[in-house]
Parts: structure tokens; C-alpha cells; sequence
């Protein structure tokens, strides 16, 4: 037999295509063509070899599926059918259960499993022996199917037919050849990805300069699974430059013939990977969109990851000992473990548990470390989040600013609950301001070194609540509900927890058992409260007792100062670029002079925070024409697979052959206004579609977090693409003017922006118009070397005669500020980002939601889409009301906006709504159509009409005679996460025109 396997013949049918040099193959346009899909073996099988391929892709629009037989006419002279079935000249087919021979029927039920069910994953084969046809599936000989057959070559026919779209062929000679030993103990392969390095006897895996590659971090285990044996590893240490992080699964590769692939997610065959939150088979999604709650990427350090193939074939994840569920059924046999040191994922290492079996595990600790039972008294951990404080006693904790701040209130137990003890606590303070209350649970993450989130409600890593009357695991909805709500409790109410010996959970409230809430809960796990909304206060009890009020439990008297400033990460995020451009600049601020005179008795440090629009922005000189930056040129950060050369004048994309994508460049510094970024195009590659992106961002190079292209970046970004102009990744209109997929090289493309803020798009110097207008000043030049596009050189920039005197631009009208949502809502709302974002927490309705003031004539309020979850029907409502959030707070929220009976004029679907009753249909797009990113707003113009906007597109008018108004918002149905407030630019503007104003 020889030694090689072999490959499929570069002679096929008319709609199928070999790949992979000969290794796979696939149906070309399988959602238009169903047949004309064989290939053959590249030569003859040998007598006793086993020619086998994996299914690797399946469509389901079609009926029947793969057909696998031999025949004795070699490739190059067979006219290949529409389907093997009909060929004669000795050719013998197994299709669906049967098996024919020339066409006629010789075996039917020769296979109790039909070919038509095979899986992705799954495998068939056929072998010839002592003159018998032999089909395999999934590795299992099913016998002989034809025998005595004549003593010529046959060779081995593929039909991609139907469902089977992509087969590839499984070395099965190279999987026999090597002897493995499953009773060695468990480590890392020493073969492995090119970044990784191996110590601790090969049971610690790192990736070498973690801050310089993010990738290239594969490594297998040295040998197979055992069935119900556990794989798992330590996360070590991580940085926090990249986005994603480990990923951890199984492949049936083995590692000595492995072509290590840069990531596991760019593998397409013999592969089960946990990323993110998700299963990915072969390269795609797998079970489902969202396979856990617990996501890879925001594991801290010390967080335990590992997999278990059970002896049925189904694959189980564990997060910290705890199984996540069944992520894949027929996983076969002597699988690997494989791990992708990525991203923010540094280092690994093979935990204490790895190699044990079902029944040997110990019970899932925390943070890798194990507790005994105490008698000590429980307290409160010193460490919270960031607007929480403990007392000195440790018994008692509040929230600093009760009527400013409504969360950043978690507090826990310095130690985790004995079984069966019951961690209760005492509400002290109540303030009427806030909607929700008081949340309580367990969790198993550990206070030390945690990073407090802003609720409860967004912990994760297995942490159990009890929200309102719903009980969550993990920010998931386990059940509705419960019982008594927390957020009616008064002042001097109790509410409890216990983990009961068995495992189960149960709440209490004023002593009295709730029942069993949840069950399955781990040994370890600490208590866990967040001093939220309307609770701003409370302390321990004894089980069963009342709690002591001390000196030392009351809140700080407002003599008392408070060294915090409550800054938004936006707010955050625009001082730390303030600061770094002062110090570039090596220049103080213009309004020196203000601060050494001041007499508001402000401290040094809030001072600092005083800067004049050119420091913010981050021009300087920029903006009143002079050069003191120097010339344009790409900056030193840029794009993974991008390399600036030629004094920072020439931009390439590394290996344009092999990636196509990862090569985003910005400008060294901001564009002066009528200044021109231009560049030449000189290499193009015709191996891609697609080609040069060119646009502006207000991001710095040194804040960018660098995507694959450009357009995925969702804010404060303008880019052409194509024809297409678009505004922070979403199209605002086509045809522009250029198309960007068809420049050659020599072609110069430039891009302006002029001083009334719209943006010029240039070609071989000549402006083609205006493609966006009220674009900000202090934009950054950046070029995507996409596609077909390999290299270019900025050429020497110029600048609009007519603009080239530019002066400190005013406060445009109309950017006065940003909008909020006003902290009373619905009851399933929870707000972020200072009120800037809303967040539906459970059910399908009660998320309505109002603007935080009252609407001025002409003034737009718009939101767009975070996230969607697609187990409802139906979306997001928006619409006008002259009712006041503080009147709905003492009335009580309806379920939905087109519940409202009086003052209320809503668009629901396309169909206008007033006072819950129909006024207009087919208004406009329906709003259960939008997708993430997508924006919708509502504007109540001068002339007292409602005017609905979509993705920036005014629909005219819904209704008229509307008195002044708050915009109110419902989020409905698929509408889960994060309706974002854009006009985020508006604070920009707001914050620094005045030299004066404090952060």
C-alpha cells in the first residue's frame, strides 16, 4: 500500500471546485445548484486502503446529500454526470441507505444510518479487499456491499450532492502510523505555534513578546482525551493591549502532522473551539449564537478554563470547575486538547485538575485556592467598587453620594459562606430619588484583586442574584418571579442568603425562607450585595437578629470631602489625550493666566483639567495655519499586518498575497483645516476584491484600538468605501462620485476637510464634492490598504488657498450638549454610562425609557442599536410625551410605550400611534426591521409635528398638533443592550470651548 493518501483529480464536474491542492473540495454556487458536483481520486485505490473524506459543510435548502462509490474509468476519460448514480461501465454508489451497481438497485438497508443524516464532522469512506466494495462511516466498516468484483483499478467518485457542499479528505494512514500511549500523564505538545514557548516540564504555555503579537499562539496536548477526563488550564497572566483571549477546545489532529494555524478560528476541519461565549465548529458558529454566559474574554487572571469529551461523544466546557452544559454532541473519539494562547491571553498553565476523571473532581474553588470552614464573624471585604465604602467595623457599608450616584455599590464578604450560614443585611437608608433597590446574592469570584462592575447584575464567572423578584445567574434571567420584591422593601427590612449544604440557594426576607431559588450552586462562594438605587445604606445582622447602628456606620456629613470625581470613561478617556498632547506640545496652557488668578479655591489637580479647545483637540498650532507639527506623514502605530517605511511617508501591507485585511494607517498628527491628505496608489494586488478605504477619525493612533478594516470602527469616524460614504461604520449614502475598488496605481486619492466642517474627497487633484458635512475639526487622516490595494506614499500635502487663514472656530448652534435618559424608567431598565445608555435586564416589556428633559423645538433625540437578542418578536418603540418621568415614577411605568393613554405619540412597527390608538399606518420603514448599529430618532419640529429619523433620514411628518414634549423609548423585544445616545461629538464641544469649566 503506498504510503501517501490520495488526493482528489483536478478533473471534476462542472460546479465543483478542488482546493487545498487537492486535499478538499466544494460545490461552487450551492445555493443555486444542487448536482454537477463529482470528483475522483487522483489515482486508483490499492487493495486494503481506505479512502475516506470528512463532511465539512452542509446547506440545507436542498434535499439528499453526499454519494460516495468506485468505478474503473479513470478521470480524464469520464464524462462526469449530474449525479454518480447514473453511471454504468462498473461503477458501484452507496447513496442514502443503498447501494447500486450501473444504476440498479443491489443492497438496499445496507446501512441502517442513511448517508442524507451525516453531520458536519462526520466521515465515509470505501475500501476494496479481496475483491469486495467496503463502505465506512464515521470509521466503522459496514461490510460488503458488492463483491467478486473484476481485478482492474477503480477509482474512488465523490458526489457533493444536494445538502454536502464541502468535503475534505481525512489522512487516515498518517492518524494509523503513530502508537499512543493514553495512560502518560497530561502536558502541552512540544510542537506548537511559532510565538509559543514551553516551561514547566511542558506544563505552562506563553506567548513571547505578548505586547508586539497577539496570535500564532497554538498549542495541542501530547496525547488524546480519555473519555471523561478533564483538560484545563490556568489563565496565568494577561495584557491588556488586544482584544479576545484564550480559546480552548478539541481537534482530531494530530499534533506532529498539524499545520499550526495563526489562530484556531481560521481552522476549518476536525475542530470544536470555545471563543468569547460561543462553540465554533470547523471555523463557524457551532450549538448556538451564545453557548454560556460566562465570557472567555473578561476572565480575570487566575480564572480556570477546560473541556471534558464524554463517553457518549458530547463535549462539555468548564468555567472555575463549573460545567457549562453540553456544547457539541458526536465529538469522536481520541480527540486532542487544544489551546490558543490569544490576545489579551499571555500565558497558561495546566491546572491541578487536569487528567482527573467524573467522580475524581474536586469541588470547583476559587481563584485556585482553597478555604476551610470559619467561625469567624462575616464582614464586609475592604475592597468594592468605586462609590462604595466600607465602615471600620466592617459591618456596615454605603454608597458615598446617594443622591448623585445610583450604582458603583457592590460590596462582598471578606470571606465565603460557610454551608448553611446565612449572610443577611439590614436596610439603613433609603433615598426616593432612584428607581430599584437593594440587589443580593453569592458569587464565586473572589474580592481580591476583582474589578468591581458598576452592578450586580453585570458580574459574571458564576455569580447568583436576586434582583427586584427575579433570581440571575450571570446577568441571565433564571426566574421572574421569585417572590416579594426587594425594591418595595423599607427601612429596617432584613433580606438574607444561604447556600444550603445540597447546594440549593434561598433567599430571605425579614427572616422568612423564600424557598429554593436555585439549585446546583458551588462550595466557596462569597456573599455578595450591591447598594443600589433607592438602598444607600445598610449593615450584617446576627441570623435571626437585628443590626447595631454605630457612629461609625453613618454616611459622611457634608463637611466631609470626597476625593473622587465621578467621571464617565468618555470623560476619562478625553483628559488622558488633553494631557498627553500638553506634554507633546511641551507648552502650558493659554489659560494660565486664569488659573494662577482663579479664586474658586479649586486645588492644583483640578485645575490641570483646564484646557482651551486647541490642547483638547490636540492641533496646537494646527489650527491657526502655522507648521510648527512638520508635514504629514503615517504615524509609527498602526494596523497589525501594516509597515511604514521611507521616513513615515510610504504605508505597506505585509504578505498582500496571503492577508487582505489588518493594515489601517493614521496620519502622524490632526489635519489643519483646508489641508489635503493625499496619497498615490503604487502596488495593487489582483488576488482580492475590495480595495483603498480613505476617511478621517477624531481617535488617536496611540487610543485606536486597530480593527481589520476601518468601517468596522463605530464612532467619530468618516470613510469612503467604494462609492460609499459612511459615518462610523454605517452607509450614508452611495454613488459618491469615486470608486475607490477601481483605482490603478498612479492614481492619487486625497481626502479635505474644510473649515465649515464638510469633508472633500480628491482624484488626480480634482475635488469630486461634498460627501459629509458638520465633520469636527482635529481629525486624523487614515488610510486602509484593503483588498487589492499593497502600498502607498503620501504625497506632498496642500491646502485650499481660500482656507488657508483658519481661526479658532465658536460653538456650533444646536451642539449645546449631550442628551440623557432620566433615571426614573421601566422596571426592567438598567442605565450605563451616566444615563447615557439603557440596558434592558429581563422579560420582553416594561423597558420604557424618557429623555431626562424636555425636548427644545427642532432638537433631534436620537439613540442607536447596541445589541439584539432574537428570541423576541417585535423591537424598539420611540416616540413623544408630554407626561414627566416624575409622574409616571408615582403612577408606575407602563409595559409599553403604546400602552399610554393620554399625551403620547408613538411610532411602533411603521404605524403611528396616538394615545395608544392607530393614527397613521405604513408610516415609514418598520422599526422592527433595524439591526445593530442602526439609529432612530425623534425631533418635534417648530410647527408642533412629529418627525421621525432613521439612520440620519428624515420620514416627515407622523402627526401634528404636539405641545412641548419629552421623547420617550421603549426597548422592546430584540432590543437588549446599550441603546447608545449618538451626537456624542456635541460634549466635545460643550466641555472645552470654555477655558474655565472643571472636568
Amino acid at each position: 500500500r503506498k504510503s501517501k493518501v490520495s488526493m482528489f483529480h483536478l478533473t471534476c464536474g462542472q460546479q465543483a471546485a478542488v482546493t487545498d491542492d487537492g486535499w478538499a473540495a466544494h460545490r461552487r454556487d450551492f445555493t443555486s445548484h444542487f448536482n454537477n458536483a463529482v470528483v475522483a481520486s487522483r489515482r486508483p485505490l490499492q487493495q486494503g486502503e481506505l479512502f475516506e473524506v470528512r463532511l465539512v459543510k452542509r446547506h440545507a435548502t436542498w434535499s439528499g446529500s453526499v454519494k460516495i462509490g468506485i468505478t474503473p474509468t479513470p478521470p480524464e476519460k469520464l464524462a462526469f454526470p449530474n449525479s454518480i448514480v447514473g453511471l454504468r461501465d462498473g461503477t458501484v454508489v452507496l447513496s442514502g441507505h443503498n447501494v447500486t451497481m450501473d444504476g440498479t438497485t443491489k443492497c438496499e438497508r445496507y446501512c441502517s444510518d442513511s448517508l442524507d443524516a451525516l453531520s458536519e464532522g462526520e466521515s465515509v469512506g470505501v475500501m476494496i479487499s479481496n475483491q469486495s466494495a467496503c463502505f465506512h462511516m464515521n470509521g466503522k466498516n459496514l461490510g460488503p456491499a458488492i463483491q467478486n468484483l473484476p481485478s482492474v483499478p477503480y477509482w474512488v467518485l465523490i458526489d457533493l450532492y444536494g445538502q454536502c457542499v464541502e468535503v475534505k479528505i481525512a489522512p487516515r494512514e498518517m492518524e494509523r502510523s503513530i502508537s499512543i500511549d493514553t495512560t502518560v500523564t497530561l502536558t502541552f505538545h512540544p510542537r506548537c505555534g511559532r510565538f509559543v514557548r514551553l516551561s514547566n516540564d511542558q506544563r505552562s504555555a506563553s506567548r513571547s513578546r505578548p505586547l508586539d503579537e497577539f496570535n500564532n499562539g497554538v498549542v495541542l496536548s501530547n496525547r488524546p482525551l480519555n473519555d471523561n477526563e478533564l483538560f484545563e488550564v490556568v489563565m496565568v497572566k494577561k495584557v491588556s493591549k488586544w482584544s479576545g483571549s484564550l480559546e480552548l477546545g478539541v481537534t482530531v489532529h494530530k499534533p506532529e502532522a498539524f499545520e499550526m494555524p495563526s489562530s484556531l478560528t481560521n481552522f476549518r476541519d476536525g475542530m470544536w473551539v470555545m471563543s468569547g461565549d460561543g462553540v465554533i465548529r470547523d471555523g463557524s458558529g457551532g450549538t448556538s449564537d451564545v453557548y454560556t454566559a460566562n465570557i472567555i474574554d473578561r476572565l480575570p487572571e487566575s480564572s480556570r478554563v477546560g473541556v471534558m469529551k464524554k463517553g457518549n461523544g458530547d463535549l462539555h466546557f468548564y468555567i472555575d470547575g463549573v460545567d457549562q452544559g453540553v456544547a457539541a454532541r458526536g465529538v469522536p473519539a481520541n480527540v486532542y486538547a487544544v489551546v490558543d494562547v490569544y490576545g489579551q491571553t499571555a500565558e497558561v498553565a495546566l491546572s491541578e485538575s487536569t487528567g482527573r476523571r467524573v467522580g475524581q473532581l474536586a469541588s470547583p474553588t476559587i481563584n485556585s485556592m482553597s478555604y476551610e470552614s470559619s467561625v469567624d464573624p462575616l464582614q464586609f471585604h475592604k475592597k468594592c467598587a468605586k462609590f462604595a465604602r466600607v465602615a471600620t467595623d466592617g459591618r456596615s457599608a454605603y454608597r458615598i453620594r446617594p443622591t448623585e450616584e445610583f450604582n458603583y455599590g457592590v460590596v462582598m464578604t471578606d470571606r465565603p459562606l460557610n454551608d448553611n450560614e446565612r449572610f443577611e443585611v439590614e436596610i439603613q437608608q433609603l433615598v426616593d430619588r432612584w428607581s430599584g433597590s437593594l440587589e443580593i446574592g453569592v458569587t464565586t469570584v473572589s474580592p481580591d484583586g476583582y474589578d468591581f462592575p458598576s452592578s450586580s447584575m453585570s458580574m459574571r464567572s458564576g455569580t447568583w442574584i436576586m434582583s427586584g423578584n427575579t433570581v440571575q445567574r450571570d446577568g441571565h434571567v433564571l426566574c421572574c418571579s421569585y417572590d416579594e420584591n426587594l425594591d418595595h422593601l423599607k427601612r429596617g427590612d432584613r433580606v438574607g442568603v444561604v447556600r444550603k449544604a445540597n447546594g440549593d440557594l434561598h433567599f430571605y426576607i425579614n427572616g422568612k425562607d423564600l424557598g429554593q431559588a436555585v439549585q446546583g450552586i458551588p462550595a466557596n462562594v462569597f456573599g455578595v450585595v450591591d447598594v443600589y438605587g433607592m438602598c444607600s445604606q445598610l449593615a450584617l445582622t446576627s441570623e435571626g437578629g437585628r443590626a447595631s447602628r454605630s457612629a461609625s456606620s453613618r454616611h459622611p456629613s457634608s463637611s466631609e470631602s470626597v476625593s473622587f470625581m465621578g467621571h464617565s470613561s468618555m470623560q476619562e478617556r478625553l483628559h488622558r489625550r488633553a494631557v498627553r498632547h500638553r506634554i507633546r506640545r511641551r507648552r502650558h496652557l493659554e489659560s494660565d493666566d486664569d488659573s494662577s488668578s482663579g479664586s474658586d479655591g479649586d486645588s492644583s489637580s483640578s485645575s490641570s483639567l483646564t484646557l482651551s479647545l486647541e490642547d483638547f483637540l490636540g492641533v496646537g498650532s494646527a489650527l491657526t495655519g502655522s507648521s510648527g507639527d512638520g508635514s504629514l506623514c503615517f504615524h509609527r502605530t498602526c494596523g497589525v499586518n501594516a509597515v511604514i517605511e521611507g521616513s513615515g511617508r510610504v504605508a505597506n501591507r505585509g504578505s498582500p498575497e496571503t492577508e487582505f485585511n489588518g493594515a489601517v494607517c493614521l496620519t502622524n498628527r490632526p489635519l489643519r483645516d483646508g489641508e489635503l491628505f493625499e496619497i498615490e496608489i503604487n502596488k495593487v494586488v489582483s488576488r482580492w476584491s475590495g480595495s483603498l478605504e480613505l476617511g478621517v477619525t477624531l481617535i488617536e493612533p496611540d487610543e485606536l484600538e486597530f480593527p481589520d478594516t476601518m468601517t468596522d470602527v463605530t464612532h467619530d469616524t468618516w470613510m469612503l468605501s467604494g462609492s460609499t460614504v459612511m459615518k462610523d461604520g454605517s452607509s450614508m449614502s452611495r454613488d459618491y462620485g469615486i470608486d475607490l475598488d477601481s483605482v490603478t496605481p498612479g492614481n492619487r486619492i486625497g481626502v479635505m476637510r474644510r473649515r465649515n466642517g464638510d469633508l472633500h474627497f480628491y482624484l488626480d487633484g480634482n475635488d469630486v464634492g461634498v460627501a459629509m458635512r458638520d465633520v469636527p475639526p482635529g481629525v486624523y487622516g487614515v488610510v486602509d490598504l484593503y483588498g487589492q490595494c499593497a502600498q502607498v506614499t503620501i504625497t506632498s500635502g496642500t491646502s485650499d488657498n481660500r482656507l488657508a487663514t483658519v481661526e479658532t472656530p465658536s460653538t456650533p448652534s444646536g451642539w449645546e450638549g449631550l442628551h440623557r435618559f432620566h433615571h426614573y424608567h421601566g422596571r426592567y431598565v438598567s442605565m450605563r454610562e451616566n444615563n447615557r445608555a439603557a440596558v434592558r435586564t429581563g422579560s420582553f416589556n416594561n423597558g420604557v425609557v424618557l429623555s431626562s428633559d424636555p425636548l427644545k423645538n427642532g432638537e433631534l433625540f436620537e439613540v442607536s442599536i447596541g445589541r439584539m437578542a432574537g428570541r423576541w418578536a417585535g423591537s424598539i418603540e420611540i416616540g413623544l410625551t408630554t407626561l414627566s418621568p416624575e409622574e409616571l415614577h408615582q403612577t408606575g411605568f407602563p409595559d409599553t410605550c403604546t400602552s399610554f393613554s393620554r399625551g403620547t405619540w408613538v411610532v411602533s412597527g411603521s404605524t403611528v400611534l396616538v394615545n395608544g390608538s392607530t393614527h397613521k399606518e405604513n408610516y415609514c420603514r418598520s422599526l422592527d426591521s433595524l439591526k445593530e448599529r442602526e439609529r432612530v430618532g425623534v425631533v418635534r419640529e417648530p410647527d408642533g409635528t412629529m418627525h421621525i429619523h432613521i439612520n440620519g433620514r428624515d420620514h416627515g411628518s407622523a402627526c401634528s398638533g404636539i405641545p412641548p414634549v419629552s421623547a420617550i423609548l421603549r426597548l422592546s423585544a430584540p432590543t437588549y443592550l446599550a441603546m447608545h445616545l449618538v451626537h456624542r461629538l456635541s460634549t466635545l464641544w460643550s466641555i472645552c470651548t470654555d477655558k474655565r469649566r472643571k472636568w
